[in-house]
């Protein structure tokens, strides 16, 4: 069985100033796997990115524990990586896949303004899958942020499956990136880690960042190293004690991820309310970090905060504990995590 999965990215550690976190995908791709497919099937890979920008070459990850994880998922999930859009069109065309599996693009003052066309081949996409007679089964779209609009929702619920990607990494890739993590610990270091825009007043109305962000990330500072991962040139915090990292140097990205212990989790408040885990929560289990999350007493408590207070009492342990310690904590966060979105 093969499949088409359809990302606005890429897999391996490119330097494409777009948004976008592209390190927990190969998790998200086994946990598509596990619910929709075959033990051995694979997916065609294709990238929204203008074709300008993709080299084509497989995936290569980092030479560390971890990079061999994923170099071996990459490896068992993939078939064709960055497949060129003719070809693409023609194996749909020709009904090659099982399932399409698109993750949603819609059009932004971003993609606008770089003339990029993702919208416009996510919607062809599905209009050639329609023609060459794939049911709504078979074209599901992925929502992996709770960004569709509800008048996407209503223009295309009677064609495609529109699933919202809540469990977004499968478990065995989680467990499988931990048991690295359990035996290297040892040397990590107690920096704080925030990944994702700061000000986020042009977002969509109801998808901005919980107002508490800034306040939390000035007073990490007092406490811990920082690092922010932003767009490129973006100071949203003017400090010396900040480090600010491109969202498009990824190969530094994974090495702070890899060695650091806190990755703050401030998000749209919706997350909470709806229990939607974003995508840096599966990050920091992935890279061995402990994410230190706004209002997320639902996925741990222990770890979650609702006021300042509170975030400072956990960040000040979680800094002064020793290694064996971190080591227990986050074997803690990594049980707890499995129980309450796996079930097991």
């Amino acid at each position: 069985m093969k499949s088409l999965y359809a990302y606005f990215g890429l897999l391996d550690l490119h330097e494409v100033d777009s948004p976008g976190h592209s390190f927990y995908q190969l998790g998200l791709l086994d946990q598509i796997k596990y619910n929709f497919m075959d033990d051995d099937a694979q997916f065609d890979f294709f990238s929204y990115y203008p074709e300008v920008l993709q080299t084509g070459q497989f995936p290569k990850y980092p030479n560390t524990a971890l990079g061999e994880v994923f170099n071996r998922y990459a490896a068992s999930l993939l078939n064709q990586y960055c497949i060129p859009f003719t070809n693409m069109i023609d194996a749909i065309e020709n009904r090659e896949y099982d399932t399409l599996f698109l993750k949603a693009r819609f059009r932004n003052l971003s993609t606008l303004t770089k003339k990029w066309k993702d919208t416009h081949i996510f919607e062809t996409i599905i209009e050639k899958a329609l023609n060459a007679g794939y049911t709504k089964d078979k074209i599901v779209v992925l929502d992996t942020d709770m960004s569709l609009s509800q008048d996407f929702s209503e223009r295309y619920s009677k064609y495609c499956t529109i699933q919202l990607a809540n469990v977004a990494c499968s478990e065995r890739f989680i467990l499988d990136c931990a048991s690295v993590h359990m035996s290297s610990i040892d040397d990590r270091k107690t920096t704080s880690v925030f990944y994702g825009n700061v000000d986020t007043s042009n977002y969509k109305a109801g998808n901005e960042k919980s107002k508490i962000l800034t306040e939390i990330l000035v007073r990490t500072t007092d406490f811990s190293d920082l690092s922010i991962i932003v767009k490129e040139g973006s100071v949203p915090i003017k400090s010396e004690d900040i480090e600010y990292i491109a969202r498009n140097n990824r190969s530094h990205i994974w090495e702070t991820l890899e060695n650091s212990r806190i990755m703050i989790n401030v998000s749209k408040d919706k997350y909470d309310s709806e229990k939607f885990i974003p995508a840096r929560v599966y990050e920091a289990l992935i890279f061995g970090m402990i994410p230190v999350s706004y209002k997320f007493e639902w996925l741990c408590e222990t770890f979650s905060f609702s006021n300042e207070l509170d975030y400072i009492e956990i960040l000040k342990y979680l800094i002064e504990i020793d290694s064996e310690d971190f080591k227990k904590a986050y074997k803690f966060y990594i049980n707890k995590f499995i129980e309450n979105v796996y079930g097991t």
